[in-house]
């Protein structure tokens, strides 16, 4: 029997109980297109967070000190610890550390490296803020300790006064930038430039305002990147910033916490982050990483782990909408076997006339077939138009959508996924119509014929 001759008689047999049909369809409609929906936001997420990730900088080093007890995530080094025969190189932590473990003359290793451009601590502490001695009022504010190359690290500017020298740094000199927000806050209709400020009683001079450049992103209206040290640049603009080693003065201190670093390009990252990390590890008398009390990461590192953590949430995703498309696949067998009850005097005509079995199996196989293709087709379309409301729908719920710094996440729903989501239904219709279709074909014909 020619395949187009199938094709027509399984079109009819479906036309001819369409209400039936209609509902078989429907499950695999639900399924697919959950499918398609689900994916395409699991890809827009890890899309959305690589991008913030990347904004970073594809050159910046972080050295992070960290509780060898609590580490959340390690990462596989490209070649391996210098020294070390492969392995881990470092673990990291996303939340940071309460410790501090980096050394003073450690930082001063870093930020001598032959390939590396900038480096700088980036130490904060919690402090009483009053305007003067007699102040009966006090307020509590950010105090970030920084080298100079910070500003530049992080794009941020002097607005007013003069940028920290480093003979100030250097002498751990009692000076201090406000933040722009902060002096709007503390001194509404003056200069802050030159005015002295109690630091839990400990006196500063104000010598400069800092605040953030203006990126291209806001320019074009778009929010900025992810930069900014801790808690981000809203947080140093609304703080105070001093030389790092004035800030360990202040807080009794003796080591470092985490430093920030840039390399000259792109492809001396990871022999610099190597370097460091063995420096690192050889002062500490450490092999494994997982010993370790500091971590070095690069922006690949952190996109490889988001991008397995991405794609482990996408697969999970995927999993949950499959679950439909399983219980469309036992509605389909189980139609097809009714069909099968319901048409067996007209297999037993067929095999009287000359049918053989393989035209059965390949009669009712394309119908189940065609009855998912169209399914398929029907849940890819509302998949799709679901998909494209996605973004508005979360940003309506959450307040301002799901994705980092504020921004909305795009669902990405490309070929791969459509074509993916055609063949899963296809090859449901396949799987849950060949039973019946063998059923059917094993039916002696005699037998069949006679059937009420």
């Amino acid at each position: 029997m020619k395949i187009t001759a199938l094709i027509k008689q399984s079109l009819k047999s479906i036309s001819s109980n369409k209400v039936r049909s209609s509902l078989t369809i429907l499950g695999i409609v639900i399924g697919i297109a959950a499918v398609i929906s689900l994916v395409g936001l699991g890809k827009g997420l890890q899309s959305n967070v690589q991008n913030s990730i990347s904004s970073l900088g594809t050159t910046d080093i972080t050295i992070q000190s960290q509780d060898p007890e609590r580490q959340t995530s390690q990462r596989e080094p490209g070649g391996g610890m210098p020294g070390g025969g492969g392995g881990m190189r470092g673990g990291f932590s996303f939340g940071g550390g309460n410790t501090a473990s980096i050394t003073i003359d450690e930082y001063v290793f870093i930020k001598n490296h032959d390939d590396i451009t900038l480096a700088s601590p980036s130490e904060s502490t919690q402090v009483a803020v009053t305007k003067s001695e007699d102040s009966d009022m006090a307020s509590q504010y950010q105090l970030y300790g920084v080298d100079t190359d910070y500003f530049e690290l992080n794009d941020l500017e002097i607005t007013d006064g003069a940028m920290l020298t480093q003979a100030q740094i250097d002498n751990g000199d009692k000076v201090v930038l406000i933040g722009k927000d902060a002096a709007e806050e503390l001194f509404t209709d003056e200069s802050a430039v030159g005015k002295t400020i109690l630091f839990d009683e400990t006196e500063y001079t104000i010598v400069g305002v800092v605040g953030q450049k203006e990126s291209e992103d806001e320019q074009s209206g778009q929010p900025g990147g992810m930069r900014g040290g801790p808690g981000g640049i809203g947080r140093v603009t609304s703080s105070f910033v001093t030389g790092y080693k004035t800030l360990l003065a202040q807080t009794d201190g003796e080591k470092l916490s985490s430093v920030s670093a840039r390399a000259t390009n792109e492809d001396v990252v990871e022999k610099v982050a190597s370097a460091i990390e063995a420096k690192l590890f050889e002062n500490r008398d450490v092999t494994d990483a997982d010993k370790a009390d500091v971590a070095v990461t690069t922006s690949e590192d952190l996109l490889s782990t988001v991008s397995s953590v991405a794609t482990s949430f996408t697969s999970t995703l995927t999993g949950i909408a499959a679950i439909s498309l399983l219980v469309g696949g036992i509605g389909i067998m189980n139609i097809m076997l009714v069909t099968v009850t319901e048409r067996t005097r007209e297999i037993g005509l067929r095999r009287a006339l000359g049918a053989k079995s393989q035209h059965i199996v390949y009669q009712f196989l394309l119908e189940a077939l065609l009855l998912t293709l169209i399914g398929g087709l029907v849940g890819v379309g509302i998949g799709v138009v679901f998909g494209s409301n996605v973004t508005s729908l979360v940003s309506t719920s959450f307040g301002g959508g799901m994705g980092a710094g504020g921004q909305s996440t795009q669902v990405v729903i490309d070929l791969s996924t459509i074509l993916l989501a055609v063949g899963i239904s296809m090859g449901i219709g396949i799987l849950f119509g060949l039973f019946p279709a063998l059923k059917a074909a094993k039916l002696d014909p005699v037998e069949a014929l006679r059937y009420e």
